[in-house]
């Protein structure tokens, strides 16, 4: 799959600098690091996200946000950046509990119905039939 140069018109670098910025405002950058493509699959040989426009690497609070280990608030942070990338026109998934690779959203994830978990905006209608972990989640 050829990894596109342009996402809703913005170039991948000025899309990955938007999303460091928020990272910043949203004081998530300790120990967080943002890759290439090439920087993630040529230069490091990684075995996850190899179709990512970029790769966002954390064992800092992004991590603990990503992961429920943030305390109070950090589902909401969670969905904000969630809703930021998706406004961007990305979402992101998870590699190891430390990498998140970031993908353009299709057409159906555009429109909310696609299958890239980390979009669900509203899960009420069907969480009776998802595992605890999940339904928790916004």
């Amino acid at each position: 799959m050829p990894i596109p140069s342009h996402v809703r018109g913005r170039s991948i670098d000025e899309l990955s600098k938007l999303v460091w910025d928020w990272l910043v405002a949203n004081k998530l950058t300790h120990d967080t690091h943002i890759y290439s493509h090439k920087e993630w699959n040529v230069d490091r040989g990684e075995d996850y996200g190899e179709s990512a426009v970029f790769v966002i690497t954390s064992e800092g609070e992004l991590y603990n946000v990503i992961n429920g280990h943030y305390g109070p608030g950090g589902w909401e942070i969670e969905e904000q950046f969630r809703k930021f990338l998706k406004s961007l026109g990305l979402w992101y998934e998870p590699g190891h509990a430390w990498s998140y690779s970031i993908y353009p959203l299709d057409e159906e994830e555009e429109a909310g119905v696609g299958p890239g978990w980390a979009m669900k905006d509203d899960l009420d209608g069907i969480s009776g039939s998802l595992p605890a972990w999940i339904r928790r989640r916004p």
